[in-house]
């Protein structure tokens, strides 16, 4: 059953949808940035019981970086809000205190503990298409820490090296999109330098997690 203590609504593209007012993007972010806030202040047993119990903070997880891998970089007149960026760095506090070796999950049906990134991954929320919009979101801006997460991610769960083998066809599908993207914008028109730069950062990202 979900950990009912903390819930997180799902995250959302503002720029999406006119639903969204600027009244209900700053009620999301305070709630957001208020639950993870408190989430970073939970002992390691009750911080991994959240990661892994609690469905709402998984969803909210997977849709920021599934929105933000694709999204953060293609509005080049997009402005961060200080509480937009202070969500980005509570998203990626907790990606790297997930990763730390000393933190452990004990199952109550299987009284077995394992670290928190083995459990993550046990549970299917650790994969390698999570590791590429985390990498894809945060790789660019802050490569020190990410190689740190990856580095830990990879020791504590060496099968994840395995998995990269069976999802070289994702792999490769990124540099198609993006082959595919240079050709629709060679297409009729000339390309930017900022247009050109978005691109090549998603391949150097996908060199950071390949490497």
């Amino acid at each position: 059953m979900a950990n009912k203590s903390f819930l997180f609504p799902p995250y959302v593209n503002k720029f999406s949808s006119p639903k969204i007012t600027e009244a209900n993007w700053k009620a999301a972010l305070e709630i957001w940035i208020l639950n993870l806030s408190l989430l970073l202040k939970l002992n390691d047993e009750k911080f991994s019981k959240e990661m892994i119990q609690n469905e709402s903070l998984q969803k909210f997880i997977e849709t920021f970086l599934g929105i933000r891998s694709k999204s953060c970089r293609l509005v080049s007149d997009q402005v961060d809000s200080s509480a937009s960026l202070e969500l980005d760095k509570k998203v990626l506090s907790v990606l790297l205190r997930s990763s730390e070796p000393n933190i452990y999950y004990t199952s109550n049906k299987k009284k077995n503990k394992l670290s928190l990134a083995e459990a993550l991954y046990q549970d299917k929320i650790l994969s390698i298409p999570f590791l590429l919009d985390v990498v894809a979101t945060y790789g660019k801006s802050n490569f020190i820490h990410i190689k740190k997460y990856f580095d830990n991610m990879i020791k504590l769960v060496p099968k994840l090296l395995e998995d990269f083998d069976s999802y070289a066809e994702t792999i490769i599908n990124y540099f198609k999109t993006i082959q595919e993207k240079f050709q629709e914008m060679t297409d009729g028109q000339q390309l930017a330098n900022n247009t050109i730069h978005i691109y090549v950062t998603y391949v150097l990202d996908i060199g950071i997690t390949l490497d």
